[in-house]
């Protein structure tokens, strides 16, 4: 679980101190605040992890001015901290974070000041020391390390390994360090990281999920950004004998559409299959071009939502796109059944009253987005004490429709 986060510096994210964060944080506040470069900022670990740093920056975020605070000028640097609930497969209960500082010598060349996996307090009562399962600066660094952290001085470091690590410059050590042996603390976090899902509604291609039949993989059970592998990804959960996604899935349907019959995955060829869908009032069966874009957007959130094993921590933006307001109930019963199960932490951002509306009872975890007067993000959680005399008669979208200030959210 993500514990909390800090980003200073990222496009317009300037945090003065971490922001905590929940099993269901609920992001609010009008368009251009930051909720989406947050997510991008909580997303740039994994990206780097698959792609690489330069290849994410310079390639998919098109170059160092891209992502540095438009306020800013060169030299600067860019800091990120993830802070994690802690790595059990080492020791329990110990928080851990990462910390990355990139260092922005000029819009065209960068290095990685500080990166640091630690946990981030002794693991017995009494010690002065913490544990760094990686300490790297400028592309050469220790692993597993004792720290020093006693009040009376600075972090001194023990037991330090004779020979640095070395690294590809302006590369993450988390990256290209790889043994469970020899980096367990490293190898858990990254397994964690890789696992992460980002969807924005948006980016969901109807189009290609319509025209484009999914290739078969028995591997892939997670949905891509963009959708498009989602028959094979329903195809492969329906599947699996020690499941009830099926079952689930089906209830579901039959909610949304009362005629609804079956879902069937015909064969194309060796190598590709397609979604069809039966009515019990229609004789022939449906290709995906017959059904509505709203119910091919449900059935990606349903394998998204209702997934048997999902992912540890799922970002949603804007999931109430191109659904019926009488959906967007279903949609928050999935995203809360999805937290209650215990197995992921959701970060949603929304702009639909209808859709706040539902987790009035869950005001403690909506975070407000709001831009000071340099135009930098601002991260508040609504005041549950204050707003308790207004939820006795009203509820939160109710509120937040009508532009009360005690909710915010809006830009003028």
């Amino acid at each position: 679980m993500l514990n909390n986060f800090f980003v200073e510096n990222y496009k317009n994210l300037i945090m003065e101190k971490p922001l905590p964060l929940g099993k269901l944080n609920i992001f609010i506040g009008p368009n251009g605040s930051g909720k989406s470069n947050l997510f991008e900022a909580v997303h740039f670990l994994p990206d780097c992890l698959e792609h690489g740093m330069q290849k994410e920056i310079r390639s998919r975020l098109k170059g160092l001015d891209s992502i540095l605070n438009k306020n800013l000028s060169v030299p600067n640097k860019i800091s990120f901290k993830w802070g994690f609930k802690s790595v059990p497969m080492v020791v329990a209960k110990v928080p851990v974070r990462y910390i990355l500082d990139i260092d922005i010598s000029s819009y065209s060349y960068y290095a990685i000041e500080r990166e640091i996996l630690e946990e981030t307090k002794p693991r017995i009562g009494g010690q002065t020391h913490i544990k760094r399962h990686l300490d790297f600066s400028y592309s050469r660094g220790e692993v597993n390390i004792d720290v020093d952290i006693s009040p009376s001085k600075e972090a001194v470091k023990k037991n330090v390994a004779e020979d640095f690590e070395v690294i590809p410059e302006g590369e993450l050590a988390l990256r290209k360090l790889s043994s469970p042996i020899q980096y367990p603390g490293v190898e858990y976090i990254k397994n964690k990281v890789s696992l992460w899902r980002f969807y924005n509604a948006n980016h969901i291609s109807i189009k290609n999920i319509r025209d484009k039949p999914s290739e078969i993989d028995p591997s892939t059970i997670y949905i891509d950004e963009t959708g498009e592998n989602l028959a094979i990804v329903l195809y492969n959960l329906m599947s699996k004998e020690d499941s009830d996604f099926g079952d689930e899935l089906y209830r579901l349907l039959g909610a949304l559409c009362e005629n609804f019959k079956d879902l069937k995955f015909p064969i194309i060829d060796s190598q590709h299959l397609e979604m069809r869908w039966k009515n019990n009032d229609v004789k022939r069966q449906l290709t995906l071009h017959g059904l509505s874009d709203g119910t091919i957007r449900m059935l990606c959130w349903a394998a998204i939502l209702c997934h048997p094993n999902p992912s540890p921590l799922i970002c949603i933006d804007e999931p109430e796109i191109g659904l019926h307001p009488e959906w967007i109930y279903i949609l928050a019963d999935l995203i809360k059944e999805a937290v209650e199960r215990g197995k992921t932490q959701i970060l949603l951002a929304t702009h639909s009253p209808d859709l706040l509306d539902c987790f009035t009872e869950y005001a403690a975890n909506v975070i407000v987005t709001e831009t000071d007067d340099t135009r930098n993000a601002v991260f508040k959680k609504l005041d549950t004490d204050e707003l308790k005399p207004w939820l006795k008669r009203y509820r939160l979208g109710e509120m937040y429709r009508k532009r009360e200030p005690i909710i915010g959210g809006w830009s003028y």
